[in-house]
């Protein structure tokens, strides 16, 4: 007789035979595609594009015969030129995508992975000028894109010796306008670190809009997977915390993040915005190590009787290592580490496979739903091992397979927690039919103690209910105290019962004034002119909340606000200024908008003034937040005083802020009864202080735009505070 142990080997020598024999055959086959390459309009290193009719093909794989040139340098702008006009060169003709390691050299050999090399493509244009873009996939060697002559995009930095050679990740997409009818496309790749060179997949060329939407469809894929599996992550992990003595929840949300954290080092790489390409690349190598290592993890705590102990060990050992190696190791090291133990990333989820299916046969709960998303998550897995290998030409598809993996999972998890849930309803039934028949012996008892905890509870209701309805009250007394007062304030008022006013040295006033308002409002019913006004103001007092200033009053269509009240700062004068040229911002754009409907629109008179006032709560009935001072005045004088669509300041305002805003001097203008004052109107942040988007500064987009302060703008800002 056969003891069940002895069946559960038998059929576990089965599936590694069955694993070791998919390995052996995809190494067989490891020159053979066995995804077919899409049609290639490439021949003898020339695409013709003359007759290209972009409306029904508006991108195409440059995927055919370049011309190819091994170990030519032209690293520099003497060796491009050289290069370029030298007639005798013999190019050879080497299929794209390929690596070079898997073309053949001379003698029978192929290319070595270490050394240098120059692919060529000439393009003939269509004769209509349209905008056109290149996308190149997922060249992890250092490389050099030139266009006509012109270097327009690279990965790390080129050098003859090798200790040289930096690695610094950028976008593969460049766009350009057909201004002339030919193309000379040339790419020169260096590699002496990677074990696989040249390039893996096939360029592409297009129109800019559908290279667009490569670029965007790709970002959007990453971020759709990061946000779910970093959801899902944050899910489990706070499950843990919560349920600290069980551990697969911690084991599946430490995996869930791994794969979020891999998402955005691989495809676009998206982490290269923020960190070091270096860094970028241990995190991808590390991401796959430590995610197999919490991934068995997660499984043994499911079905920890169906898992063997020594492979167990075998696995953590083998993939403590390869994390170890990915963080801390040399790139090469880690690189070639990664690359020849690709195929031993599949033994856990084959091996998981197998302990899903006697979990199965064992009746383990949620064993089927473990299978069927580990089928899809091994499929996943295996295809992105062939694709690494070069077996096959697929995108990389494991972030997909693993959401899958993880929402099986996450439905395993939620059902065992649904379960325990019924368990303790059920346990809670008993004990209480249970305790019903212990009550039922003593009857005169019970009914006196229901009698008492009826009059206890109906008490306690009563008080739970008065309770209720003092904090709603009070809730509401405090929201309406801090709608009228500065929190600050509102707080003193309650402790003390009064407030004293306050002397401030330097207080930023801004007043508005509507042009025009009298004449647009008289063609307007109430309501129509309460719903503008309420639109206006309320993004006036959300600008006010971002730079931390206090709204003061309304007074028909003027708006009034302060800076460094009721707490004292230094950077007023900048936070009102910044909150002005916001304010007219928005006014601009309502301007367009109203424009462009045919509709009256109002514009907007702004002036600002810094200076000292006294600032407080006077009175007992009605009280208001309120300031007083010369300074107020001349506040109003600067906004009477300024134009329309400008921000107006006083001369003592404009020494405060003249380090960070660029102005213009008005001269010394008549104030009413305040005489000649200079002022000065606010044009914007000065050019060295704003992050420049270059796309909306050349089409034009950002003349209503508030131009976004840089790093070196928040240094001295935090000088100033």
């Amino acid at each position: 007789m056969i003891s069940s142990f002895q069946t559960d080997q038998i059929r576990f020598r089965i599936w590694m035979v069955l694993f070791l024999f998919i390995a052996t055959f995809t190494f067989s086959c490891r020159n053979k595609k066995i995804y077919e390459e899409p049609k290639s309009f490439i021949q003898k290193g020339v695409l013709d594009l003359r007759n290209w009719d972009p409306s029904g093909e508006p991108k195409i794989g440059l995927n055919g015969e370049w011309n190819f040139y091994w170990n030519e340098w032209i690293g520099d702008p003497n060796s491009l030129t050289q290069f370029l006009n030298d007639p005798e060169k013999v190019p050879l003709l080497k299929p794209i995508p390929k690596a070079w390691q898997y073309l053949e050299w001379k003698d029978g050999q192929n290319y070595p992975t270490d050394g240098y090399a120059v692919y060529r493509l000439k393009i003939y244009l269509p004769e209509e000028m349209m905008n056109l873009g290149l996308y190149i996939p997922n060249i992890n060697s250092a490389f050099e894109l030139y266009l006509d002559g012109e270097k327009v995009a690279g990965l790390g930095k080129i050098e003859r010796e090798i200790s040289k050679i930096e690695f610094d990740y950028k976008y593969s997409y460049v766009y350009f306008e057909n201004k002339s009818k030919e193309l000379d496309l040339v790419l020169f790749i260096e590699n002496y670190n990677n074990v696989s060179a040249g390039i893996w997949d096939a360029p592409r060329l297009g129109t800019a809009s559908a290279i667009e939407k490569i670029h965007r469809e790709n970002i959007s894929l990453d971020f759709f997977l990061f946000g779910a599996l970093l959801i899902m992550s944050f899910f489990h992990l706070s499950q843990y915390f919560l349920l600290k003595d069980i551990y697969s929840p911690l084991y599946f949300g430490i995996f869930c993040f791994l794969g979020a954290l891999r998402v955005l080092s691989i495809n676009e790489r998206l982490l290269a915005e923020f960190l070091n390409f270096y860094i970028v690349l241990r995190i991808e190598y590390s991401t796959v190590f430590l995610g197999i290592l919490f991934y068995i993890f997660f499984v043994n705590s499911l079905f920890p009787k169906e898992f063997n102990p020594k492979i167990f060990f075998g696995i953590k050992i083998f993939f403590f290592l390869g994390s170890f190696l990915a963080l801390f190791s040399p790139f090469v090291v880690y690189n070639w580490f990664t690359y020849y133990s690709l195929y031993f990333l599949l033994i856990p989820p084959v091996y998981s496979f197998y302990v899903s299916i006697k979990a199965i046969r064992k009746k383990r709960e949620g064993a089927k739903i473990f299978l069927a998303g580990n089928l899809v998550f091994i499929l996943a897995m295996v295809l992105d091992v062939l694709v690494a290998l070069d077996i096959i030409i697929f995108p990389y598809i494991a972030s997909i397979g693993m959401l899958s993996f993880v929402i099986s999972q996450a439905l395993i998890l939620a059902q065992r927690y649904t379960k325990s849930f019924k368990n303790l309803q059920f346990a809670s039934k008993q004990l209480l039919e249970k305790h019903r028949s212990q009550l039922r012996k003593n009857k005169e008892l019970i009914a006196l103690k229901n009698s008492l905890e009826a009059k206890v509870l109906e008490r306690t209701q009563d008080l739970e209910k008065t309770n209720l309805l003092i904090e709603e009250e009070l809730l509401k007394s405090e929201k309406l105290l801090q709608n009228i007062l500065p929190r600050q304030i509102a707080k003193e008022l309650k402790e003390k019962g009064s407030t004293s006013p306050v002397l401030y040295e330097r207080v930023s006033v801004l007043f508005t004034d509507f042009k025009g308002f009298t004449k647009i409002s008289e063609s307007m019913t109430p309501t129509e002119l309460t719903k503008e006004l309420d639109a206006c103001f309320s993004q006036f007092d959300n600008i006010c909340d971002r730079y931390n200033l206090e709204k003061l009053k309304t007074i028909g269509d003027s708006y009034m606000c302060a800076g460094g009240i009721p707490k004292k700062n230094n950077t007023n004068p900048i936070d009102i200024v910044m909150a002005a040229l916001e304010i007219q911002a928005f006014m601009n754009q309502m301007k367009d908008i109203k424009e462009m409907l045919g509709l009256p629109y109002w514009q907007l008179r702004l002036g600002i003034h810094t200076g000292p006032l006294i600032a407080g709560v006077i009175g007992e009935k009605k009280f208001a937040y309120d300031v007083w001072g010369d300074t107020v005045n001349l506040a109003s004088r600067m906004e009477s005083s300024g134009e329309i669509e400008k921000v107006n300041i006083s001369g003592i305002t404009y020494e405060l802020i003249k380090d960070f805003f660029d102005c213009e001097y008005r001269g010394k203008i008549k104030a009413k009864n305040k005489g000649e004052i200079d002022m000065y109107y606010v044009k914007n942040l000065k050019d060295d202080l704003v992050v420049h988007n270059e796309k909306l500064e050349s089409s034009g987009m950002d003349k209503n735009r508030v131009l976004t302060p840089n790093s070196k703008f928040w240094k001295m800002y935090a000088e100033y505070w």
